[in-house]
């Protein structure tokens, strides 16, 4: 239980040594059901990607989650997508024998059980779906309780969910498409000083047109506090680090400032930041994209290392983003790919941060960290009655450890409860 190589990393955390020894592996059914984190990647059992293509982690009644404490749970009521199929539980089909997902006979949502021969195996969605007021109660499809109560997908739109904060935006906010005209009902505020699309909000905090939100960029000040970008690119708050991609996990940042000229893509590998030795280490560090677009196509966690050896806060692995424009307007953009589920760090776009910029967009996204943007486009389509299609929860790193040259932005945040 030491850590041999003395790298801050034990045991199977240490992924580069330890990350091919058969007890350290999550990729089979014995070791996917098993309640323990073998990989040491912060994800336990069929919560982890390696995970999901086996049988143990199929969403059918029978399987069970086996959590590091409480009794298992069926995989078909435990609020998760098991076999990353872009479907939960109930609105699963292989979940349709389990008993919660098994609407009452004659229900709007087992239209098969109304006595007409063409509806027999009708699933739960089809019933949902089908324009009809089946159980003859003057609500049909979606409008009905018991459709939303069985979870019938297409009665369920994907939703943005803000934890311990709002939702700001420079320009405008715009959501996914979503099914059969619905909107999602918000229970926090929405600004922009543009337009706001497929968003309402319960409480009407709904403001438009008025808002003055200016971002810190190129060494200007606004309500956002200061971003000092000519300081950053002259090594004025780290070392500048050409930036040629990442190809080895996890990484300590080294408090230095990665920077790159034009387009980049974060690709290939599931990056994670390591926290720095405690004796010297620093453990920000910021990516700044000078004039272009981020895509990003992997996930970005911090690793799973205690914090209990932590020196100083300094030590603490802290990301930051920064994306700008061109001289003629072009790029700041970040771009993330539908693949994605998993992001950490301090976001800021000059032009707009995209959550499902390519690919198929129907996995949940989850930011931990805050991100600010001239606009926002949700494009989530995940649909869970829960969970929202993006849950961007803020994390205290990025003032406890600011990445290099977000010290005054971080300052500037009206209270650690904001999140952008």
């Amino acid at each position: 239980k030491a850590d041999e190589d003395l790298n801050g990393m034990k045991n199977c955390a240490d992924i580069a040594a330890c990350g091919n020894f058969p007890t350290c592996t999550e990729n089979t059914n014995a070791a996917c059901s098993d309640g323990i984190d073998n990989d040491g990647n912060g994800l336990i059992d069929c919560a982890d990607p390696a995970c999901q293509h086996l049988s143990v982690c199929n969403e059918i009644p029978s399987n069970m989650t086996h959590p590091v404490s409480g009794s298992p749970v069926s995989l078909c009521a435990d609020g998760l997508d098991d076999d990353a199929n872009a479907l939960v539980d109930c609105a699963d089909p292989k979940c349709a024998t389990f008993p919660a997902c098994v609407p009452p006979a004659g229900s709007e949502a087992d239209c098969k059980n109304d006595g007409a021969p063409a509806d027999t195996g009708k699933t739960i969605q089809a019933c949902c779906t089908d324009t009809l007021d089946n159980d003859h109660n003057s609500f049909a499809d979606c409008q009905d309780a018991s459709c939303q109560t069985f979870d019938a997908t297409d009665c369920i739109p994907p939703w943005l969910q803000a934890q311990l904060g709002n939702v700001y935006s420079q320009s405008n906010i715009a959501g996914a498409t979503r099914p059969n005209g619905s909107t999602p009902n918000a229970t926090y505020c929405l600004t922009a000083a543009g337009t706001i699309s497929g968003f309402t909000s319960q409480s009407g905090c709904i403001q438009t047109g008025s808002e003055n939100l200016n971002l810190p960029s190129q060494g200007q000040s606004s309500v956002l506090g200061n971003l000092d970008i000519t300081g950053l690119k002259n090594g004025r708050y780290g070392s500048i680090v050409p930036f040629a991609g990442w190809s080895v996990s996890p990484i300590s940042l080294g408090g230095n400032v990665y920077y790159i000229k034009g387009n980049v893509t974060l690709s290939s590998v599931a990056l994670q930041f390591a926290n720095a030795a405690a004796a010297t280490g620093e453990g920000n560090g910021i990516l700044v994209v000078d004039g272009g677009d981020l895509t990003i196509r992997q996930n970005l966690s911090y690793a799973a290392v205690p914090l209990s050896g932590l020196g100083a806060v300094r030590n603490l692995a802290s990301f930051g983003v920064i994306a700008l424009k061109d001289s003629g307007g072009n790029g700041g953009n970040i771009n993330i790919d539908g693949a994605v589920t998993n992001l950490v760090g301090a976001y800021f776009a000059e032009g707009t941060i995209d959550t499902c910029h390519t690919g198929v967009c129907g996995l949940q996204l989850n930011v931990q960290g805050l991100m600010a943007a001239h606009q926002f486009s949700f494009d989530r389509t995940y649909r869970n009655a829960t969970q929202g299609s993006e849950v961007i929860t803020f994390d205290g790193r990025s003032v406890l450890n600011p990445p290099p040259g977000m010290q005054d932005v971080s300052k500037s945040l009206p209270s650690l409860k904001d999140a952008f």
